[in-house]
């Protein structure tokens, strides 16, 4: 009985735990953002203290950056519109609150130099009320930034909430076999395998264990497109 008491207990513990462990912190910079499923987004909660200090800033900007941080998303909506919350303020007397914006990479092409555009409106803050931003014309797959930053270094508590969004429109498959190689095999041969996902862009993952983004299109060793992998059997 004692043994199925702990044992009761002891869920218990781990069951408040399991749901009250904080979300991650925003990042310094947009490469340092935690990425977040957008639906794990929605009733995101933190403080804009958590950061002691101005992080990276992309210009331009609505206003001054105190102590800003980043939360990256995969878009999985054309369009989304989320609302921030500001509560517990304290710091300038002359105003109080929050300020937002949302950025994508975008890639010049001088080079492959990236740089952060904004994809939403700026808001500035200062009179602690609730506002929204929409981020339109995303791109399937792609990783977006929320930079969060204390209205003249005000320490707030703060929420974000999805209120809105534009699913987008369904894409059709490509053209079958999705997976191509030899068939039959038999035992010890050697074969190559080719699977084409049925996604609407490429996915493009950067290899570099690094800070720099790099831009879909520019050679580089580092970048592999994760749409069409190849795997050749046995190893």
């Amino acid at each position: 009985m004692k043994k199925q008491l702990w044992l009761s207990l002891a869920l218990s513990a781990w069951t408040l735990l399991a749901y009250t462990q904080a979300a991650p912190d925003p990042g310094p910079t947009p490469w340092d953002a935690p990425l977040l499923a957008e639906c794990l987004l929605d009733g995101y909660q933190n403080n804009t203290c958590v950061m002691p200090g101005p992080g990276f800033v992309p210009p331009p900007f609505c206003g001054s950056i105190e102590n800003n941080g980043f939360l990256a998303f995969w878009a999985k909506y054309s369009s989304i519109t989320f609302q921030f919350t500001s509560s517990g303020c304290f710091g300038t007397p002359m105003g109080t609150g929050i300020q937002a914006q949302i950025y994508a990479i975008e890639c010049s092409g001088q080079g492959g130099i990236s740089y952060l555009a904004a994809v939403s409106d700026c808001h500035d803050g200062g009179l602690g009320q609730p506002f929204t931003l929409t981020a339109s014309n995303l791109g399937y797959g792609q990783v977006y930034y929320i930079m969060i930053d204390g209205w003249a270094g005000d320490c707030c508590d703060y929420q974000i909430d999805i209120i809105d969004f534009t699913p987008f429109p369904p894409s059709p498959p490509p053209a079958p076999p999705y997976i191509t190689g030899p068939s039959p095999v038999t035992a010890g041969q050697m074969a190559t395998y080719t699977v084409q996902f049925p996604m609407g862009s490429p996915i493009i993952e950067n290899t570099c264990d690094n800070q720099f983004f790099y831009c879909p299109g520019i050679v580089d060793t580092c970048l592999v497109n994760l749409n069409q992998p190849t795997w050749t059997v046995p190893p």
